[in-house]
């Protein structure tokens, strides 16, 4: 979470003294930051303004309540409004498949969840760098061309930043 961004440190505060209050489990608690960091996620992927989540997380902070913590935070993030909701997983999945993610702030951790994802032996890429499977070079090779097909100009543009293109490797420089 802190990862993508430090605003929303009063909600997790306040939800870690409901935790060692007794008043949430540590599954509750763990729940809670996971729906923080996709609510943050999800927005940045969905290119949502992102400015004012400084606001956003000092309001919800107000809306927590001791009875029900994880209970009032997803209603809250629910009750958003539509400059502020929460993206839907058909929004979602949509962004993911056909938006420039190469040039997001976030495509480095999208990519290092994507490899570690349900990992017993998680990969450290804090070292690797993003690297483009089809060249981002417009003079590809005449292999790339011919794999690409006659309008290989308009495929490679249309396809070159998204994540189906992205790779994390410590290799770049030997590429």
């Amino acid at each position: 979470l802190t990862d993508l961004v430090v605003v929303t440190a009063p909600v997790v505060m306040q939800l870690y003294a409901f935790f060692e209050e007794g008043r949430m489990d540590a599954n509750s608690f763990i729940t809670a930051v996971g729906l923080l960091e996709s609510y943050v996620f999800r927005r940045s992927i969905c290119d949502m303004q992102t400015r004012g989540l400084g606001n956003i997380m000092s309001t919800l902070v107000h809306k927590l309540r001791a009875e029900d913590p994880l209970g009032s935070l997803k209603v809250a993030l629910q009750m958003r409004g539509d400059a502020q909701r929460f993206p839907d997983d058909d929004e979602f999945r949509l962004a993911l498949e056909t938006r420039d993610l190469y040039h997001t702030d976030n495509c480095a951790i999208l990519l290092d969840r994507l490899e570690n994802h349900g990992s017993r032996e998680l990969v450290n890429t804090k070292a690797y760098t993003i690297e483009h499977i089809m060249p981002q070079n417009e003079a590809l090779h005449k292999e790339w061309q011919d794999m690409l097909g006659a309008d290989w100009k308009n495929v490679q543009k249309t396809w070159l930043h998204r994540l189906g293109n992205l790779t994390l490797t410590g290799y770049n420089s030997t590429y």
